[in-house]
């Protein structure tokens, strides 16, 4: 059952993941944002609800699309997007979290360059759904 509480902590885990990918600290963020780094803590955790202000900031600080913390959030609601789409959430981003926690675990002397690793993933993924 969707509730707003798992949406907070669904939106913390993306935080982290985006702040993971960009390698900044939990410091280097909220100086970015002008909070204390207990406050990005507490995003990440799912403790404290983050504005939509404070939200565009981390996207901006992190230099990444807004989109990317809806991408995948599960629930039973509808949204709209940018351009009045409706857009259905699903839990179909396993397979993405995999691959983003793939590269975060490769050295950099095993790392391919990333554009090779979203190319195979893509490939793979499209292979699956056919």
């Amino acid at each position: 059952m969707f509730s707003d509480r798992n949406l907070d902590i669904q939106l913390g885990k993306k935080i982290k993941s985006a702040r993971k990918i960009s390698r900044y600290s939990q410091k280097k963020l909220a100086d970015c944002i002008g909070v204390a780094f207990q406050t990005i803590q507490k995003y990440e955790n799912g403790v404290m609800r983050v504005s939509a202000g404070r939200l565009v900031a981390i996207a901006d600080a992190l230099k990444i699309p807004i989109a990317f913390f809806f991408e995948g959030i599960t629930s039973q609601r509808n949204y709209i997007d940018g351009n009045s789409n409706v857009v259905i959430l699903s839990n179909e981003t396993e397979a993405k979290a995999n691959c983003i926690n793939s590269i975060l675990k490769m050295s950099e002397d095993d790392a391919m360059p990333l554009s090779l690793i979203l190319d195979k993933y893509v490939k793979s993924t499209n292979q699956t759904t056919e």
